[in-house]
């Protein structure tokens, strides 16, 4: 028997959709395919088919990933409010109430070392809606990519985002494997001959002698990583000493290492909770703005 209301015969697969919907939320083909349990050849197939369904590409790739482009941007934003819709008229009928859900972008470290344990915390001081976490180390367009607020480090100063410092007070501590450090050496400028370990540049490190009164110089031993976490492990395996961005370390590091607090200098750059610069936010991410804020700053 026919009905009225079947599907439209021209539209792809729902998997087709929901993976494209998944990259441009995502930001990659590799963390979409995360996200929905299948491999990133599945990813790259259903994209291809909601690309070929809509006559246009919806994706710029890039080294890091990839970003919608302007027509696939206005496409996906309509399909996500068209299930949108389906979903608020499927909770009528099933009179079910879902909490406000407020998007929040950072970084892997970030949400690793401070705001994870806070999570269940921020969620009940925002009054119990959901925060949605995405992570990843590119800075995310608040206006074009439907993110509420974000975690960044830096100086501040990013184009089209209103900033705020989270915390009161920053610092840059010392790490040092104690296998590295001869009993009794306990000077700032014993640090200058061991190896050290630099997140993406050496920055931080120069600030760090700057603000000691030591100057800066490299070492053949000095090592260069991508991503705060990895230097933190790397300082685990005592290949170096790292810098901590207190307060973003566990209260007290593991036998192994040794967090010279008598070392620590304020912190040059710093956390910053970012806004939209165009457009006022929405009640829910505003209680979630607060109470970062207020968690931030006990």
């Amino acid at each position: 028997m026919s009905s009225a209301y079947s599907l439209p015969q021209h539209l792809p697969p729902l998997d087709c959709l929901l993976a494209a919907l998944a990259v441009a939320r995502t930001g990659s083909f590799s963390a979409a395919a995360l996200e929905l349990g299948v491999t990133h050849a599945a990813i790259s197939r259903r994209v291809a088919g909601a690309e070929t369904w809509a006559g246009l590409p919806l994706f710029i790739r890039h080294a890091r990933g990839a970003r919608p482009t302007p027509d696939g941007e206005r496409l996906l934003t309509r399909i996500w409010q068209g299930l949108d819709l389906l979903d608020h008229a499927s909770d009528r009928g099933r009179k079910v109430r879902r909490p406000v859900t407020v998007r929040l972008a950072t970084t892997p470290s970030m949400a690793r070392f401070w705001l994870l344990e806070r999570l269940a915390a921020l969620e009940q001081a925002a009054g119990g809606l959901r925060v949605e976490l995405l992570t990843e180390s590119r800075l995310v367009d608040l206006a074009g990519e439907g993110v509420d607020l974000a975690l960044r480090y830096g100086a501040g100063r990013w184009p089209g985002v209103r900033s705020q410092a989270l915390f009161a007070h920053e610092e840059l501590v010392p790490l040092v494997p104690r296998a590295l450090l001869a009993p009794g050496r306990h000077a700032a400028k014993v640090l200058l001959g061991l190896p050290r370990l630099f997140n993406a540049d050496a920055s931080g490190w120069r600030h760090w002698c700057e603000a000691q009164g030591l100057p800066f110089r490299a070492q053949p031993a000095d090592r260069t990583l991508q991503g705060y976490e990895l230097v933190q492990q790397a300082a685990r395996c005592g290949l170096g000493v790292a810098l901590v961005q207190a307060p973003l370390w566990e209260p007290e590091p593991p036998p192994e290492l040794w967090l010279a607090r008598q070392w620590a200098v304020k912190a040059r750059l710093g956390w910053h909770l970012l806004r939209p610069a165009e457009r006022p936010l929405s009640e829910g991410a505003e209680r979630v703005a607060q109470a970062l804020l207020q968690l931030a700053r006990p």
